[in-house]
């Protein structure tokens, strides 16, 4: 299981320095995709930035690699000049949901609890693996 607790860092030359969120998931994802775009995060966060893992020459994704964070094994948010990675960037981004509708209020529930996301990660990981599989789509390339 691959979780990154939260580290301080400095975005060194991106412009993610200027959104309040930006978070780096798996574009060709079905299930990443549509989790980052459920989670109502804009009233709680302000400025929420979607990066696409597989735009390698993305300033963020690039700071992401360049600190060793495989973006095949969990996703990322940057936040206030930390880095969350896998089970911690999903309990980060539930903590920060609003809990409007029956997804989002399960899903700040659930994944609020630290010890429940490095639980669920691992499956959460594996169904993105399953799906990439099933509809043909490689790893993203780092």
């Amino acid at each position: 299981m691959s979780s990154t607790a939260a580290r301080s860092t400095s975005p060194s030359n991106s412009d993610n320095s200027t959104a309040g969120v930006v978070i780096i998931y798996d574009g060709e994802c079905i299930f990443c995709a549509s989790y980052v775009k459920l989670t109502r995060l804009r009233e709680n966060l302000g400025k929420v930035e979607l990066v696409n893992a597989r735009e390698i020459t993305h300033p963020a994704v690039q700071h992401i690699t360049s600190k060793g964070l495989d973006l095949n094994e969990g996703m990322a948010v940057i936040y206030q000049e930390r880095i969350y990675h896998g089970a911690d960037a999903v309990s980060f981004l539930a903590a920060f949901t609003r809990p409007v509708g029956p997804f989002n209020a399960l899903n700040k529930l659930l994944f609020t609890s630290k010890p429940f996301s490095r639980l669920m990660y691992p499956l959460l990981r594996f169904g993105r693996n399953t799906t990439l599989l099933l509809r043909g789509r490689k790893q993203i390339k780092q």
